[in-house]
């Protein structure tokens, strides 16, 4: 009976490990991809309910993340049922709460760290291929045409980014594969680079910053010098090749945004102004209704009279979205859904800075990747909602409902490893 039961759990924690590697291995090798991992994962925590519950650790944080899934998808449903969406709607905050049962499997058994690592580094490869097929071979103008051009490259650098945080685990461990990880982050990045997607190069000097920094003391010098070096190099060289047109789109950007804050007009519509007009539209719609805001609908229907009163183009009038999530939701769903959004991301954003104190503190070289995968991977989504709804895609919410439950279970797994595990953090 033992044996039997060590035999289920031993396979639940395999095909556990084997869904986590699919969802990042195949988020770039053609729409939706993620959905394969994210299916397998679906069903093994529905089939295996009964015996999760009776198997996970009671722990605060896991319990305050189940709530905060369930709390937000039930407010988005509230949500569009009283703006008179369909059940169509429902799809995207399903998937949300789904990842409570995803988050309690993974939760319960342990799964195997190498399968995460390979998924990601397999993920930057495919995204680089994407990228360079499509710019390249195709002459597509962007990257990722089809896949969601902005949604797709900001993912990609942030799987340029995760790996990096990997290759720092291999680095301390002096392993060779920190340097195939440090590839690996170049070719993630480039395929963020390639798409044209700016507003996701915003935060990332930080973000690589903040890798290195908490890096400094696990890692040979000469290792992470080099480490900085190459990376340098290759940001330079990228951002002076006019192949890339890095450097075009970011100047252009500068000088579009200056010629329109210092035209008394603010006629000169482009890429950068219409955005800025699109927030001060949202910041006017969430003026008016500040408390539960417009609903999407209703939104749109606000947004249609103030363009049309302002003289806006007409591409302003054609958008889905503000490009910018923080407004998005206090226009859409007002203090309260602005509130419920910064709660989904500084929560296990404190979780895992504390389990990443506790890493260093111990030594304990699992608990710092892991750790510091959640850091980086929720602070490049707060600046990716800076100039684009990343959240109002369903790709959005899967990438951050699945990628917190994953890196959660990771790292709680990790702190019991050695004992070190101190569930009052």
């Amino acid at each position: 009976m033992l044996n039997h039961f060590k035999n289920h759990t031993s396979m639940v924690s395999n095909l556990s490990s084997i869904s986590v590697f699919l969802f990042c291995a195949l988020f770039f090798l053609f729409r939706s991809g993620y959905s394969v991992g994210i299916a397998s994962l679906a069903v093994l925590s529905i089939v295996t309910l009964k015996s999760n519950i009776q198997l996970h650790q009671k722990d605060k944080h896991l319990y305050q993340l189940i709530l905060l899934f369930l709390l937000a998808s039930a407010l988005r449903i509230i949500s569009d049922l009283n703006d008179g969406q369909g059940i169509s709607s429902f799809d995207t905050p399903i998937k949300l709460a789904l990842c409570s049962f995803v988050l309690l499997l993974l939760h319960s058994r342990p799964i195997k760290p190498s399968y995460f690592f390979a998924g990601i580094a397999m993920g930057c490869l495919t995204a680089f291929i994407v990228a360079t097929y499509q710019l390249y071979w195709i002459g597509n103008g962007r990257a990722f045409a089809g896949q969601g051009i902005i949604q797709t490259g900001n993912a990609s650098m942030a799987f340029g980014l995760l790996a990096l945080c990997i290759s720092m685990y291999y680095f301390q461990k002096r392993s060779y594969l920190g340097w195939g990880f440090l590839m690996a982050a170049i070719l993630g990045c480039c395929g963020s680079l390639f798409s044209g997607s700016r507003g996701g190069w915003a935060f990332t000097p930080l973000v690589i910053a903040f890798i290195f920094y908490q890096s400094k003391s696990l890692i040979p010098k000469r290792h992470l010098f080099i480490a900085v070096l190459i990376l340098s190099v290759i940001a330079i060289s990228a951002y002076m090749s006019p192949a890339t047109g890095i450097s075009k789109r970011i100047n252009t950007a500068i000088e579009n945004t200056n010629s329109y804050l210092n035209s008394p007009e603010k006629t000169n519509y482009n890429s950068e102004t219409i955005r800025i007009e699109m927030w001060k539209s949202g910041w006017n719609a969430f003026l008016e209704k500040p408390l539960l805001g417009w609903g999407k609908y209703g939104l749109h229907t606000f947004l249609d009279d103030y363009y049309k009163n302002s003289n806006a183009p007409e591409i302003i009038t054609q958008a889905h979205h503000l490009h910018n999530d923080y407004i998005n939701e206090l226009a859409t769903r007002g203090i309260l859904g602005l509130t419920v959004y910064l709660t989904a991301i500084f929560l296990p954003l404190r979780y895992f800075y504390k389990q990443l104190r506790h890493g260093h503190k111990n030594n304990n070289s699992e608990l710092i990747v892991f750790a510091s995968c959640g850091v980086v991977l929720l602070i490049s989504i707060l600046g990716f909602s800076v100039t684009h709804s990343f959240f109002y895609h369903n790709s959005g919410f899967v990438f951050y409902g699945f990628f917190v439950s994953i890196l959660y279970a990771y790292t709680h797994h990790s702190a019991l490893a050695q004992g070190k595990y101190n569930a009052a953090i």
